[in-house]
């Protein structure tokens, strides 16, 4: 994952790796308005300010809040009014008070953009996106905070393996899928993962439920491959009802 913002309301595409967003918004401004909008946040938002700081504790915050508070404009342009404020009335719940809380600690603790990004879509989407039982925000978002920044980019790489598959086939195994679409070694030409690191790294991604090892011994396989679960495929397809998903997903 790299892109993430066209930036929807001056039309300007920009990254959130380049430079810090806040640098052409007033940051107050910024909290003002998120505050006016979910008013349960501002006790969270002050206890992070005044933390004590350094540029990456700041520029982690500040693109967070910024980022949440697009997608949520975003997201108001795009519904009904009376449908949005409905919507924006469960940001008044304690759910989402711990949903918050979590997230924004995410972004303060990891250097990782994609985890930053995810959580604020996770977060944004409560607001716009159906969810009849199908998809698990809040646990997607407990289930991030215990991946590392290398961790993030394994799950990305293997969703979009399976994603851009481009020769399925009903009559395929998941051993023979996984073989042939060979997300693990894409990890290792794409990441750099030592293939020494590599089934440590996701045996702790499969505790959290994104990837499972396949099992059996047909063929002299003895396992050690590995494939997506439908718990990855779901929270990526709610990741892409995001409004600004410029980000490719």
């Amino acid at each position: 994952m790299v892109e993430l913002l066209s930036r929807h309301e001056t039309g300007v595409q920009e990254s959130i790796f380049e430079e810090s967003l806040t640098s052409k918004y007033a940051e107050n401004d910024i909290i003002h308005s998120l505050v006016q909008m979910i008013p349960i946040v501002k006790p969270i938002i002050d206890g992070v300010m005044s933390m004590p700081g350094n540029k990456y504790k700041d520029k982690r915050v500040s693109d967070f809040l910024l980022l949440l508070y697009l997608s949520l404009k975003v997201s108001e342009k795009q519904m009904a009014k009376s449908e949005f404020e409905d919507n924006i009335r469960w940001a008044k719940t304690e759910a989402f008070y711990d949903m918050f809380n979590l997230a924004i600690e995410g972004a303060v603790k990891s250097r990782s953009r994609e985890k930053l990004i995810m959580n604020v879509m996770i977060l944004s989407n409560l607001f716009s996106v159906k969810n009849n039982g199908e998809f698990c925000p809040e646990e997607y978002i407990y289930a991030l905070g215990q991946l590392s920044p290398l961790e993030v980019k394994i799950i990305s790489v293997f969703y979009q393996s399976y994603k851009t598959d481009v020769e399925p086939s009903d009559s395929e195994s998941e051993l023979q899928k996984a073989n042939r679409l060979d997300a693990q070694g894409r990890l290792i030409s794409e990441l750099g993962i030592y293939s020494e690191n590599l089934l440590f790294l996701l045996k702790r991604i499969e505790k959290l439920g994104f990837i499972k090892e396949l099992k059996g011994s047909l063929g002299g396989y003895s396992g050690g491959r590995f494939t997506i679960t439908e718990s990855l495929s779901r929270m990526m397809d709610y990741l892409a009802e995001h409004p600004l998903a410029a980000m490719v997903i």
